[in-house]
């Protein structure tokens, strides 16, 4: 027999989206369960730990997935969701395509940079190869600026670049720290849960089916369900609550690495990755500086078919090239992703990132330029905006919602942790009866 619980509002995911609806609801005094499909792991800052974000041994097909074309999307698993790994960049949300929707988050966005903080990385932080690829974009006309980022600085070291790990220093944000901070006031927070979809009754959700890894199955009851488990996780849960429109068509912001080397020594594999960088806008191309520890460039390396490029390290450079991707394929109920193959206009993109790269490369001084194989990052859209949730992020099923990358409604090829957190706190207003 399984266990029923109940709670005013039950969240899936810890992740930007999920923690920010959970902090809000539970300062104002409401009860909030919050159920997260990984465990709960403390930023390391090693591999090990990152290794435990995307599932440990069993990462492949649950943190990290290849696609049938190749590709592959790495996600978080844990408590906090992708932010445990992610690069802490704070790019506005796309107003205008907000607009088009009825929407507007501006009030929303200035609370969270606030409350994070929001802030440029100081000069003291950049290191050598950030240096020297500012220089050489912004030689070539090109307006290559510093990267919004959340971010205590004052906690930030040099020759660190754990970033990608998880942040053991406190420096780097994570949606975890509002997950923990809820949870010291009354969140009840319950890992190593997987949803097995919406209850509803009479067209409204009225909780939550559950199942934990010992098999014991669950029933949370709630007055509202939000769901927030990410561009992959979220269209499934939708699936099993009955509304097979999730899950179609989706954006997956495609991205290589390039990489070339000086005639100099330069430790850039410690440096703060994405500090700087420029987004062309019209063209839906974004290039930004990309220092990686060893062990991430090993996986660069071998994407690119270039194992031999491990032994090559004196004076490397690195540059990150994502775009604006199309929409297409589908997420099955199974949490599969069906064929998405990239467009001709993507590659097209990206043969435009390589160029920039190239030409920043060169001018810099670099030799011997290469790049990766292409990955992809973000996966949104699958619940979006106009087709899935209305603009108030609320579904077919009344007291169902869903608040993360997933309901953004078009591709824009940026980091959405800002846009996402800006989102909840405007459902969460919602939800408190504010807005």
């Amino acid at each position: 027999m399984g266990k029923k619980l109940k709670a005013d509002v039950v969240v899936v995911g810890s992740g930007p989206g999920g923690a920010t609806v959970a902090k809000d609801l539970v300062k104002n005094g409401k009860e909030v369960i919050v159920i997260e499909k990984g465990g709960d792991n403390k930023p390391s800052g090693n591999v090990i730990g990152a290794l435990k974000f995307q599932g440990g041994l069993n990462f492949l097909g649950n943190g990290m997935i290849i696609t049938r074309d190749f590709l592959q999307i790495v996600r978080c698993l844990t408590t906090g969701g992708t932010s445990m790994m992610f690069l802490a960049c704070a790019w506005d949300p796309p107003r205008e395509m907000f607009a088009k929707y009825g929407i507007d988050i501006s009030n929303e966005v200035d609370e969270i940079k606030q409350e994070v903080p929001v802030t440029d990385v100081p000069d003291k932080l950049l290191g050598p190869a950030a240096k020297i690829l500012t220089k050489s974009a912004q030689e070539l006309g090109y307006d290559w600026k510093k990267i919004p980022k959340f971010l205590r600085a004052e906690n930030c070291r040099t020759n660190c670049n754990k970033c990608y790990f998880g942040c053991p220093h406190y420096a780097k944000w994570h949606a975890r720290d509002w997950i923990k901070e809820a949870e010291s006031i009354g969140l009840k927070l319950m890992t190593n849960m997987s949803c097995e979809g919406a209850i509803v009754e009479d067209g409204k959700a009225t909780g939550i089916k559950a199942i934990d890894k010992k098999g014991v199955q669950y029933e949370i009851s709630a007055d509202a369900v939000v769901v927030s488990a990410g561009g992959i996780g979220s269209p499934v849960i939708l699936q099993k609550s009955g509304i097979h429109e999730a899950g179609g068509s989706f954006f997956f912001d495609p991205f290589v690495c390039a990489f070339g080397y000086l005639d100099k020594r330069l430790s850039t594999s410690k440096e703060f990755p994405m500090i700087t960088g420029v987004h062309l806008e019209d063209e839906g191309v974004m290039v930004t500086d990309m220092p990686l520890p060893f062990e991430i460039f090993v996986n660069y390396a071998l994407m690119g078919f270039k194992p031999h490029k491990l032994l090559r390290s004196k004076g490397k450079l690195g540059l990150l090239i994502k775009v604006r991707d199309t929409m297409g394929g589908h997420i099955s109920i199974d949490e599969k992703i069906n064929a998405k193959p990239l467009t001709i206009e993507d590659h097209f993109k990206l043969n435009r990132g390589r160029a920039i790269a190239r030409d920043v490369l060169e001018n810099a001084g670099a030799k011997d330029v290469w790049y990766s194989g292409v990955a992809a990052a973000h996966p949104g859209g699958t619940c979006r905006i106009g087709h899935v949730v209305d603009n108030h992020l609320e579904t077919r099923v009344k007291n169902l919602y869903v608040s993360d990358a997933s309901v953004i409604p078009e591709p824009w090829g940026l980091p959405p942790s800002l846009t996402v957190m800006s989102l909840s706190r405007q459902l969460s207003k919602r939800l408190l009866g504010s807005s």
